[in-house]
């Protein structure tokens, strides 16, 4: 069984090897909430990074995989970094029911990651009450069109057909979009819901906007036919996406996604 890092007799380096430096998606600067990420290299981690970084080890941790640790120490990692630039230091995001981060009473956040970065999105705005921000590598447009079957809803995969955009890219706008989406409302919902429960309606590079529809009644604060705007962008190969739920929906419990 795997020891926590946190209770071994271990020399602490001066510098992770595991984390290798920032990266922030060049979302607008006037969003309220901050965005602390970061570059990481999987062939570079080993349990006694926890300590490096100054993460505690979760103990829900103990069977899982090389790879979600690893996944797990760099969200984390940004996690903690953003909640100090809040006024937050020394603060830690717990882990809750199906992975999800229990973030302190006074923060509202998301985490998300690739195989080599992760971001993670915290406010303090009393007029949050969810947040959900979501990193995408762009799939080639081979399998966009492979998996848009399981993804998209039918005025979406016309959009697609349409685009004079990579297939690859807007489909991958849009699969992030709807997990950052999900991310944002599952502490209200409480409760999973398929990919077709939103539409996206219209996508803007420029502005760096979106804006969707809600397609079921998800909750009394959220119904069919509500549209709602975000952020995304397109950055070095991936799309990040940001959607924020304001305060005219209902109050929500501390948890978030991963």
């Amino acid at each position: 069984m795997l020891t926590s890092p946190n209770n071994r007799m271990t020399c602490r380096p001066e510098k992770s090897l595991f984390i290798l430096g920032e990266w922030v998606p060049p979302f607008a600067q006037d969003l309220p909430l901050v965005i602390s990420g970061c570059r990481y290299d999987i062939t570079c981690y080993d349990d006694t990074e926890f300590n490096t970084c100054g993460v505690p080890f979760c103990p829900t941790l103990e069977k899982a995989a090389f790879k979600r640790r690893a996944e797990y120490l760099a969200g984390r990692h940004c996690a903690g970094n953003a909640l100090a630039q809040v006024g937050l230091v020394n603060q830690t995001v717990a882990t809750g029911p199906h992975r999800c981060p229990i973030w302190p009473s006074r923060a509202k956040g998301s985490i998300s990651h690739t195989s080599d970065i992760a971001v993670a999105a915290v406010t303090r705005e009393p007029v949050i009450n969810g947040v959900g921000i979501d990193i995408e590598a762009v799939v080639p447009d081979a399998m966009a069109e492979e998996l848009a079957r399981l993804v998209l809803t039918g005025d979406e995969h016309h959009l697609l057909a349409s685009t004079d955009d990579s297939k690859g890219l807007f489909f991958s706008s849009i699969f992030s979009i709807k997990e950052s989406f999900f991310k944002a409302v599952f502490p209200l919902v409480q409760g999973y819901f398929g990919f077709d429960a939103v539409e996206v309606t219209m996508l803007d590079p420029k502005t760096q906007r979106f804006q969707l529809r809600v397609q079921q009644d998800l909750h009394p604060g959220l119904v069919k036919g509500d549209c709602h705007q975000g952020n995304f962008l397109c950055h070095e190969g991936m799309v990040c996406s940001l959607f924020l739920l304001r305060e005219r929906w209902c109050s929500a419990p501390r948890y978030g996604t991963a």
